[in-house]
Parts: structure tokens; sequence; C-alpha cells
């Protein structure tokens, strides 16, 4: 068993942002043919994982006429690892002579790489052992897959390395000769030996960490960093038995709880079911406050959630939702919006199930990418966020007083002027005091098209009477992806990334 250097000890760390991480198979070169009478015909395999679950399995096909000196490039998309890794990388490479070997050496050799990768995700995401100690388990669990492998077809095999990077380490290596660098793979005087080159890189910021806004007096306060909070998605915020929550899903498709207390977010739970497995969702989630339930919403799934501890204390099935879905509150019923391709469904809770409104569709809407939506003054709004017939994205905006109605009447909003947004317009409703006047306000947040080069967030403030645009207030610095805000307690907060 090879092993590289597992991360170095201090690497437990928190990030700003967590990139999606490329390491690929670039060529190799034959520095000793094997013994064997004719040229080499040699193939590379391998199985990776990162610290946030995301695998990867590469058999390539044989390379023919090998011998000394040869130099080979793999296929351009050929990656020993491609995906999220917040803290590091781990897995095997394996290089075997082809031979005669039957296609099922093949299938076992994918299978067995594959759940070394798995092996090495859940390692990774294992609570307590620091990462000296997660590591050798990691060669542990490689040594033997590969052991049980090698007393399948041991002739043919001519090396192995279980390796493992740090996020420090990738970032060294992707900034140092191009990203390139090689590892040696001796079989020895009679198997051969090989050169491999790899290249790191990093691709788009995969989750980020969030900042936090208060507005109050027409004006924002300084943004503060919230390492601790790294989030792939625009958070749920919401207000549920007086405390404010932001609930969010990681770059490992987890779902996060975290509260404002004392001025400061507390640190994220992560969301469990009844059996303690970790809960994800591959696809849009929200969440928010129902009476005296915490309602989460993800896949097909809606879940009752304990804040204090993150377990969902009971949940049902329904349909899986596409899209952003959204919350809304009125008169003391839950309703639930999902954005759907020719229109928004809204469902209706009825104790542990959601009823259809098949008369309360949000129609017509050609494609629909998400939706937010609020109550205000006795009506539900909803912000409607896609594209028109004509393929130009549009914003909608929407209020009803009945959603249960037969047929449900959806009245038409004029859209606050001058917010071009390209995200869905995110809302609250607050009294902000006398700086703001007594009345209540709908607020709604978005950070505009030209965010990349100019202001970079806009609020506009509207009025049930008059609806209409009040005024603009920027922020100090950059929204790259999306935000959230949320009255509480005479202000709004803002949670962006």
């Amino acid at each position: 068993m090879t092993v590289s250097a597992p991360p170095v000890k201090g690497t437990e760390f928190e990030v700003d942002d967590v990139y999606e991480a490329r390491v690929r198979f670039v060529r190799f070169r034959c520095d000793r043919e094997s013994d064997e009478a004719g040229d080499d015909e040699p193939y590379w395999a391998s199985g990776a994982a990162g610290d946030n679950k995301a695998e990867i399995v590469v058999c390539t096909p044989q390379f023919t006429s090998v011998s000394t000196g040869t130099v080979r490039d793999f296929q351009p998309n050929t990656y020993w690892f491609k995906g999220a890794a917040e803290a590091f990388v781990a897995g095997n490479i394996q290089v075997w002579e082809a031979d005669h070997s039957p296609q099922s050496h093949y299938d076992e050799v994918r299978q067995t790489l594959g759940a070394i990768a798995s092996a090495f995700a859940e390692a990774a995401m294992t609570d307590g052992p620091g990462w000296d100690a997660v590591f050798q388990g990691m060669v542990a669990l490689a040594a033997g897959f590969v052991n049980w492998l090698l007393g399948l077809n041991k002739d043919d095999f001519i090396a192995e390395k279980t390796i493992a990077y740090s996020r420090d380490a990738l970032a060294r290596m992707a900034g140092t000769n191009g990203g390139l660098s090689t590892l040696v793979f001796d079989g020895g005087s009679s198997q051969g030996k090989h050169t491999l080159t790899l290249q790191v890189s990093f691709g788009p910021v995969i989750a980020a960490a969030l900042s936090h806004s208060i507005y109050h007096a027409g004006r924002w306060s300084t943004p503060v960093h919230i390492p601790h909070l790294v989030a792939a998605t625009r958070p749920a915020m919401f207000v549920h038995n007086g405390n404010l929550y932001a609930v969010y899903k990681a770059a490992d498709d987890s779902i996060l709880i975290t509260c404002y207390t004392g001025g400061s977010w507390s640190q994220p739970l992560t969301v469990r079911d009844a059996a303690g497995q970790v809960v994800r969702s591959n696809a849009g989630m929200t969440a928010g406050s129902h009476g005296t339930e915490m309602v989460l919403v993800w896949n097909g799934n809606t879940g009752i959630v304990n804040p204090d501890t993150g377990r969902v204390i009971r949940h049902w099935t329904h349909s899986a939702l596409v899209g952003r879905p959204a919350l809304a509150t009125l008169n003391g019923e839950l309703y639930l919006f999902w954005p759907s391709e020719h229109y928004v469904g809204v469902l209706q809770r009825d104790g542990d199930r959601w009823n259809t409104l098949t008369f309360g569709d949000i129609r017509p809407f050609p494609s629909a990418a998400g939706v937010t939506a609020v109550t205000y003054k006795g009506r539900i709004w909803a912000f409607i966020r896609g594209q028109d017939r004509s393929g130009m994205p549009v914003t909608l905006a929407k209020s009803c007083s009945d959603p249960k109605a037969l047929p449900a009447y959806w009245r038409d909003e004029q859209a606050p002027s001058g917010v071009s947004s390209i995200g869905i317009p995110a809302p609250t409703v607050a009294r902000l005091g006398l700086g703001e006047g007594s009345d209540e306000f709908l607020y709604v947040a978005t950070h505009p098209a030209e965010s990349w080069g100019g202001p970079p967030v806009q609020t506009a403030v509207c009025t049930e009477q008059t609806r209409t645009h009040l005024h603009s207030t920027t922020l100090p610095e950059n929204i790259r992806n999306d935000l959230s805000i949320c009255a509480h307690l005479g202000t709004i907060h803002l949670l962006y990334w």
C-alpha cells in the first residue's frame, strides 16, 4: 500500500467559498515497460471522494503499444475528482496491465473503486476524529478492498496509491506550474513503472459563506461576514416562536438550521430524520413557521422539525417539487407554492398532508423558475420569476385574499418599479417605527442584473394603497448569488451570499 501524506494538522478551518475542485488526469509516461513479451497495454482506474460527499469513479480504456518512453494523453474530461471539497479530497488510483483480462475483471475493479469512494465519503462525514485518524481509517479501508481485488487477479496488477489532498494543498497545487504535478507508480522490475501527471484547478463557486446586514431608518448596516454559515442555496428566513431562523442547504445537499440570538448567528444544526440520518435535498427546499411548528419542505417530503435539535419529529411524503417552493400563512392556514412549467401550483396543509388547490393555481405563467410569498394586509402576495412566452426573463407580482376559493382570484400587482432582478424578489412585511411611519409596509429586496459592476442590491418599499416605488438603498459590497430578507423586532435582516 503506497500512501501520500494526509491533510496536515490544522486544516479543520472555516471557509468563505466552496469551489468545485477538479483534479484531472492529463497524461502518463512509461518510464520502464514490464518484462512481458511485446508492448504493454495499461489502463488506469480510480475512485475518489470529497469531504462534502461528492464521489467519482473512473476506469479508462486500455492504452495499446506502450513501451519505455511512450507518453499518452488522457481524454480531456477524465477526472480523478470533480466536485465540492470544503476540507479535503481522498481516493485511490490504480494502474493495471490489460493483457487478456475478462470483462468481469473490469467490473470488479470499478465496483471496488466505487466502494472505496463511498467508504471515503462516509468517513469524511464522520463526526469526532481529526483528519489524521480519518485518513488512517481511509488507508485501512482501501487496503482491504485492494487486497480483496488482488486475490482475484494479481498477475495484471502494476501499482496503486491511496492519496489525500487538503483544500490548502489543492489551492497551492492549482497555483503552481499550471496546476500540474506528478505521481510515480512503480510495480517493480517485472511489472513496469509509470509517471502520472495530474492537473488541479477550481471551478465555479458551489457554496459561499453568508453575510448579514440589518436595515433600519432607510439604510443598511455594514455587512458582517459569517464564515461558519456556508450555504449553497438562498436561505429561507422566518420568525418562529419569536426567534429569527435561517434554513439553507450546504454544498453536500444537507440541510442546516441556524438561529439569530444575542446579536449573532448560532452554529448550524444539521437536520436529521428520526433514525438519525442526515436529511439531504437535491432539489429546491424551503422552511417556515405554522403555529407552534417549524415546517420544512424538501424534495417530496414535508417535516416538522425540532429547532433545538434539528431532528424531524414527524413527516409525510408527497409529489416531488421542482424549482424553488415557498410557504405562507393566511388566516391560520398554511399554503405551499411550487413552480411548474406552465403555472405556480398551490397546496393547502390539512394535518399531515397537502391538498392540491386545483382552482387556486396562479395562471397563466409559461415558465416559472421559483416563487416567494408573504402575507400582507389580508392577502398572500406571490412573486414569481421565470420566462415569458418569448423566452425573456420576467418577474410578476400577484396577490389573493382566499386561495381556497373556487376559483381563486389572483390579482395582478405592480412589481416595484426600478427593480431589475436576476433572481426571485425576497419579500417581507415590517413595521419599522417612527423612522418609517407607524404603518406596516411590504418590503421587497433583490439584486439587479447589473450587480456584477453596478449597484449590488436594491430594496424597494411598497404600500398596499399606492403600490408605489418609494426608494432604493444599496449595500457596500456585491451580492454574487442570492439573498433573503425577514422582519424581526422592528428591523429587517438580510442574508446573502
